[in-house]
């Protein structure tokens, strides 16, 4: 018990004081994780169109001339479209949230 007392009369220092500010602003933190989150998942994005370009080309090997091309450039756009998502969800979770609510923390 003794050694519970003496331990909450000292400054907190390294992470735990890091954790503690950012706690205070724990709508920031939270929105920072769940766009980090979905730019996670969006990252998959561009591999799972490669797989279904993969697959309409072999789908179609020995005669190439029956390959679907909007159906593979769609795929294209895909993988394209889930970079781009992948790199605007992970820049919000970085720059915009966090951010936010480091610079409250600093100002107070």
């Amino acid at each position: 018990m003794a050694k519970k007392e003496s331990q909450e009369g000292k400054p907190k220092k390294g992470l735990p004081r890091l954790i503690e500010l950012a706690m205070t602003q724990k709508a920031p933190m939270v929105g920072g994780m769940i766009l980090s989150a979905l730019a996670t998942i969006a990252s998959f994005l561009p591999y799972l169109a490669i797989y279904f370009i993969i697959q309409e080309i072999v789908g179609t090997y020995p005669d190439f001339s029956t390959l679907d091309v909007p159906k593979v450039l769609g795929y294209g756009g895909l993988a394209l479209g889930g970079v781009l998502l992948n790199v605007l969800l992970y820049t919000a979770s970085v720059a915009l949230f966090p951010h936010r609510g480091l610079w409250h923390v600093v100002s107070m």
